[in-house]
């Protein structure tokens, strides 16, 4: 961990400062639980506000049953919503983050990720907006890999890692494929920031809707399970 720190403070001069110094254990298998939020049948990111970080587009939980009850609220009044688990997350400075139980057992490549990937936080964050912060903490964390398991000399550890990354490529394309089929099947627009803007009225039945959508997710499935 401490040649870790080193190598983002010295080679991506990323903000180490006392971080990841000490070790806690939470107890459980996640340090929180997000709950993106959406609307019924197509997904849309619902905004929560929070001090200093601005607007979000998920909710945090420091307990599980606590997400899981909101989010069988929000699906009774025809939201969908799910709760994922979250093993890592950056204070943004304002405290020290330690390395959890939740990801200290990880991987090398995927431990390194994880810690560019929150440090990244800490070089740039910008208040409001979620896709351009996990864009670019995203970057930061597997440039950062990368770089460090080639300066370690590890070539197929680093050969792993990249077919890893294809792989999760292939899937992130997958489902945004898929989504985009779903904004055809239900009419949807999006605006000038590039956000999905539900149909007023659907284009067709709820039924007919429901089954063309069912369709894009099967073949999505069997796509991944192949």
């Amino acid at each position: 961990m401490q040649e870790l720190r080193a190598f983002a403070k010295d080679e991506l001069k990323l903000p180490v400062d006392g971080h990841y110094l000490k070790y806690a254990d939470v107890h459980r298998p996640y340090v929180v639980w997000k709950r993106p939020g959406g609307a019924a049948v197509f997904p849309a990111a619902e905004s929560v506000v929070y001090p200093f970080a601005g607007s979000l587009e998920y909710r945090g939980y420091f307990s599980e049953r606590a997400a899981q009850a909101c989010a069988r609220r929000l699906a009774g009044e025809g939201y969908d919503v799910c709760v994922e688990g979250v093993e890592a997350y950056s204070t943004l400075g304002w405290f020290r983050d330690p390395v959890l139980n939740t990801f200290v057992g990880h991987p090398e490549p995927e431990l390194a990720e994880i810690l560019f990937h929150e440090l990244g936080h800490q070089r740039v964050f910008a208040s409001g907006d979620t896709d351009f912060n996990e864009a670019f903490a995203t970057t930061v964390g597997q440039e950062g890999a990368r770089r460090w398991l080639r300066a370690a000399g590890n070539t197929n550890l680093c050969e792993r890692y990249e077919a890893s990354l294809r792989r999760n490529d292939q899937f992130v394309h997958l489902i945004m494929d898929t989504r985009g089929r779903l904004e055809r099947v239900y009419g949807d627009t999006r605006d000038k920031d590039g956000k999905v803007k539900a149909a007023s009225n659907l284009p067709a039945s709820s039924d007919n809707c429901r089954r063309a959508s069912s369709g894009c997710w099967t073949a999505c499935v069997a796509i991944t399970r192949c």
